[in-house]
């Protein structure tokens, strides 16, 4: 597995939480497994000023709560909300504007769905010059146009994809 965090590469690092809303969350399991683990990676974004961007699809409700809750205990000036009207988080934003004002070479992108909008921007990302990390634990939900095996593969291939997100941060601890 490509290992890329290090203290080294922690200020150049931001963490994107893509359509984490209640209308895009399937199932109460998915829900229930997901957002704890994506609350972890924004505890660690508050311990180790890490900035966030928020992705959220316009007129599709607000982050849902417990995640709006967790982002509220981050200092403010490191969350940025963008409105996206499209599934690529770059299209029609200044998402990369914003990438490129942080200075931002990694981006840790969670989020719904694994296979249309975290793929979508993910790919972007990766076009703009970005490493893209994830993991099987911080991005969920498969549509009927993508095989699973196609988008794993494509994660695996493209950054660094753990089955779990904290042996993302195991070389910082």
């Amino acid at each position: 597995m490509k290992q890329v965090l290090d203290k080294d590469a922690l200020p150049y690092l931001a963490v994107m939480l893509i359509d984490m809303q209640d209308c895009f969350i399937e199932s109460k399991r998915e829900k229930e497994r997901l957002i704890p683990y994506q609350i972890e990676v924004l505890k660690f974004c508050k311990d180790h000023n890490v900035p966030v961007i928020v992705a959220e699809y316009y007129d599709k409700g607000p982050t849902t709560d417990k995640l709006q809750k967790a982002l509220a205990c981050l200092p403010q000036a490191n969350v940025k909300t963008i409105i996206k009207h499209n599934d690529n988080a770059f299209e029609g934003t200044d998402l990369a504007f914003i990438l490129k004002d942080l200075g931002t070479q990694y981006l840790l992108v969670m989020g719904i769905n694994a296979c249309a909008c975290v793929l979508k921007t993910a790919k972007n990302a990766v076009n703009n010059g970005l490493k893209i990390i994830t993991s099987k634990t911080l991005i969920a939900g498969v549509c009927d146009s993508c095989s699973t095996t196609t988008t794993h593969s494509w994660y695996e291939q493209n950054g660094v994809y753990p089955k779990n997100h904290e042996i993302i941060f195991e070389p910082l601890h």
